[in-house]
């Protein structure tokens, strides 16, 4: 006995010790459960870039947080759409002051019934999806809700659905993949006047209702959209159709239908015809009266160009051209244009005429059988400056000697100059002709100086008395043989 006494106290002993170890365990976990506190609610709105202020927002995020129970709302009145999807919320509590709430997202939670929205009349969507809610209710209060979403919870009864039936406002419904499987629901939707949109696939009734969906269609007259088609008109039409006389009637409402939109269709294509007709004869009536317009316009610059041709054109009278007098100021230009070309030609006139290897002056006279006129004694050493400016030898044949005095061929001697070669000339000489150059050179300031008479051919040599006998030549007559060896070494280098 005292063993067994003592074995039970053992375990009794040890339960106690396990209570205890389960109840700190629970605690723990309670504790490390994340709560919606202030301070959770201040850095949650610091990091949606939300505003400070509770009262001032009007949306708050508090979805897949892991909260278990909704509370600390109360500043945050002015609350329109709230996000607490993805949560262990149990039931629905916390919302006294969301009273301007529209939109309430509590799906993917562990909702087991309907409640705590009293205060929430200006709510206009509600998602409650994937939760375990069996029964609907509590809703009737909310005059504005348009958008009720219970897919994928325990719903299975006609009852357990007919409190919808209290929401006037109510368009869009879906109950879909819950356990729906009584022909009944089909009076409950009936009973809703605004029903738009209604979902019912994945409940077992669709396989139990004959002609699911032109049962539906016929009892919802506002229906447009059921599980995942739209209902247009035509399909309304053929189901209408088809209660009045079955499946003949609803093949003839279909063919009407077609010869309808066939008809619709020839005549859009007739009507676009026509106004393409129309818009041509437009076109082509604006082309043509821009046409007729140009061709006047054409008519009549041609005729001024014609004038103008009449006007431009000498008059002829009787086969002879009779021309235009021309006015006193043309004659004053012309007069002017004379006076320019004189000048120009009395400066050509003027200019020395550079000769190669000497210096060639123009000595103004009218006769040739007159003296040539003599240079002043001060002005013969500049006279006599020879420069290369011309790559033709001068004619020496033609000198003609006989019109110097013996004083003068005496007075003038062989000035060499002082500058044989110029910069432009210099550079124009190949690099290789430049030795030959300078020889020719060299050569050429032996020369005599000779001047171009005016109005003859006659040229005057001053240099040395050349009237002596050949029997004894002269220094003259030396310088001449030099000068025309010069004019070989030219021809030679040329």
């Amino acid at each position: 006995m005292a063993m067994v006494a003592g074995s039970t106290a053992d375990a009794v002993t040890g339960v106690g010790n396990a209570n205890r170890s389960g109840n700190s365990t629970l605690a723990e976990m309670a504790a490390n459960i994340p709560r919606i506190t202030p301070k959770v609610l201040k850095q949650i709105c610091k990091e949606m870039k939300l505003y400070n202020t509770p009262y001032l927002n009007d949306k708050l995020y508090l979805h897949y947080k892991g909260y278990t129970r909704i509370e600390n709302l109360e500043e945050y009145s002015g609350l329109k759409a709230l996000w607490l999807s993805g949560n262990g919320f149990s039931k629905i509590e916390g919302l006294e002051k969301q009273t301007e709430l529209r939109c309430l997202y509590l799906d993917q939670n562990l909702i087991t019934e309907i409640g705590g929205l009293d205060n929430t009349a200006a709510l206009d969507t509600l998602n409650l999806s994937q939760n375990m809610i069996t029964r609907v209710e509590k809703l009737g209060h909310l005059p504005a809700l348009k958008t009720l979403q219970l897919a994928r919870n325990r719903l299975a009864t006609a009852d357990s659905i007919a409190h919808i039936a209290e929401c006037p406002a109510l368009t869009v419904l879906d109950l879909s993949h819950n356990k729906l499987g009584e022909e009944a629901i089909v009076e409950v939707f009936k009973a809703m006047p605004n029903l738009a949109v209604l979902n019912l696939q994945g409940n077992p009734v669709l396989k139990k209702i004959p002609h699911y969906r032109k049962t539906l269609i016929l009892a919802i007259p506002t229906l447009t959209y059921l599980d995942d088609r739209p209902v247009f008109d035509g399909e309304r039409q053929q189901v209408e159709a088809w209660k009045e006389g079955g499946a003949e009637a609803e093949r003839a409402e279909r063919q009407r239908q077609k010869e309808e939109e066939r008809a619709k269709q020839w005549n859009s294509v007739v009507a676009l015809k026509k106004k393409m007709d129309e818009n041509i004869a437009k076109r082509q009536a604006a082309e043509g009266a821009k046409a007729a317009e140009g061709g006047a316009k054409g008519e009549a610059q041609e005729e001024e160009e014609e004038e103008e041709t009449r006007e431009a054109t000498p008059a002829r009278l009787g086969g002879a051209l009779i021309e235009e007098i021309p006015s006193d100021d043309d004659d004053d230009d012309d007069e002017e244009e004379e006076e320019e070309e004189e000048e120009e030609e009395e400066e050509s006139d003027a200019a020395p005429v550079k000769r190669t290897g000497m210096l060639i002056e123009e000595i103004s006279s009218t006769n040739s059988n007159e003296a040539a006129p003599q240079l002043p004694q001060e002005q013969r050493p500049a006279a006599a400056t020879a420069c290369w400016a011309s790559d033709e030898p001068p004619e020496l044949e033609d000198v003609d000697v006989s019109q110097l005095t013996s004083a003068e061929l005496n007075r003038v001697t062989l000035t060499p100059a002082p500058q044989m070669l110029g910069e432009d000339e210099e550079s124009c000489l190949v690099e290789d002709t430049k030795p030959a150059a300078a020889a020719a050179a060299a050569a050429a300031a032996a020369r005599p100086l000779i001047s171009e008479v005016d109005g003859s051919d006659d040229v005057v040599v001053a240099g040395a008395n050349l009237t002596q006998t050949p029997e004894a030549p002269t220094p003259a007559a030396s310088a001449w043989e030099t000068a025309a060896d010069a004019e070989q070494d030219l021809d030679t280098l040329d």
